[in-house]
């Protein structure tokens, strides 16, 4: 069982983007890199809120003329789990609840996640 899923709130501890709250949006299992979806809300002139996605881009040259954006992945030790209840950057345990089901769960205020 993995502790972090895809679509799962993480908070960046290091890097470009530290201190921001992301979304998972792709896991390559073969390495330990985890691309990340950032979306902030924004007050535009008029005073609207508006959701904006921001990716993790990066400048990669194809040729010495002709340079293309790609997503650049965070590494899994970067980020750690985002609880909604403690509202901070929690570390997620695995543990066997009463209907014998592996299940993750908050280490700092116990509850578990789906």
């Amino acid at each position: 069982m993995q502790k972090l899923k895809k679509w799962d709130k993480v908070y960046v501890i290091a890097g470009k983007f530290k201190g921001a709250i992301f979304e998972i949006e792709k896991i390559k299992w073969d390495k330990v890199y985890w691309y990340i979806e950032i979306k902030k809300k924004i007050k535009d002139e008029d005073g609207n809120e508006k959701e904006v996605v921001i990716n993790n881009l990066v400048k990669r040259a194809v040729k010495w003329y002709w340079f293309i954006e790609k997503k650049s992945p965070i590494h899994r030790s970067n980020v750690m789990y985002w609880c909604e209840d403690c509202k901070k950057p929690v570390r997620v345990g695995i543990k066997i609840n009463d209907k014998w089901k592996k299940v993750r769960y908050c280490k700092k205020c116990g509850k578990e996640f789906i």
